[in-house]
């Protein structure tokens, strides 16, 4: 029987046509962006794997969004501490 797993993924980078990921453990993930599309740096993705293989991801915009925000507030924070 064939058993699908779900993984949330962070995408670190891009290198020529491999997308770096990492899970919530830390663990590093090389996907080929032929199969899971050319996300961005900082992108919450969902991958679905089958036998070890990869087979489908999709971008969690909603997830992705409030994770760069969340970015953005710290530096700016951090930015108008430096400034006073």
């Amino acid at each position: 029987m064939n058993q699908h797993k779900n993984i949330r993924l962070s995408v670190d980078r891009t290198e020529a046509d491999i997308v770096i990921c990492f899970d919530d453990f830390g663990n590093k993930y090389e996907l080929s962006a032929d199969i899971v599309g050319h996300f961005k740096d900082g992108d919450i993705i969902y991958a679905t794997f089958s036998e070890g293989n990869i087979i489908s991801a999709y971008l969690a915009e909603e997830e992705t969004s409030s994770k760069k925000a969340a970015l953005q507030n710290r530096l700016n924070r951090l930015f108008d501490k430096k400034n006073n």
